[in-house]
């Protein structure tokens, strides 16, 4: 089973990616010599062809990376955060996902500090596991496994539903 460790590495390279293009957008646009922006300007190319292949779901090609990398520029410009689409920076936490805590910039400090609110699992989750708690069939500590939650988590939803 995953431990959030080997999961999220994937993930954590492109993000890495996305960094390494907007530090090659940000010396493109900073008025350095023209023969230095080549250079540059070709690491961008290469950057944004690995991206695009990686998400295709999202950006169709080359053009289309370079393009939402002019739109998280500009934002790094006015001051503000730009989500790019396909990275759901919003909801991602590799510290909590796997055990189901639920992320917000806002909780990020209640969840570092292990006071967040356990996670809410579907209906057809928190059904199966008060049926399988109730009956005996299995224990909090595998459930929590099967679900790829904390036993926390397991304990909270089986007393969502039963009251």
């Amino acid at each position: 089973m995953p431990d959030g460790k080997e999961t999220d590495q994937g993930r954590t390279i492109l993000v890495e990616l996305w960094h390494w293009l907007d530090e090659e957008i940000d010396i493109i646009r900073g008025g350095l010599p023209p023969e230095v922006v080549e250079i540059e300007k070709a690491r961008a190319v290469t950057l944004s062809e690995t991206i695009a292949l990686i998400m295709s779901p999202f950006y169709a090609d080359t053009n289309a990376v370079l393009s939402e990398s002019m739109v998280r520029w500009t934002a790094r410009q006015g001051g503000s955060d730009h989500e790019s689409p396909g990275l759901a920076e919003t909801i991602w936490d590799p510290g909590s996902r796997f055990d189901g805590t639920p992320y917000s910039r806002e909780n990020q400090a209640r969840i570092e500090a292990g006071k967040a609110e356990p996670a809410v699992l579907d209906t057809a989750k928190q059904g199966f596991i008060k049926m399988q708690l109730d009956s005996g069939s299995f224990k909090p500590a595998e459930l929590a496994k099967m679900f790829e939650v904390s036993e926390e988590v397991i304990k909270h939803n089986y007393d969502l539903v039963s009251g």
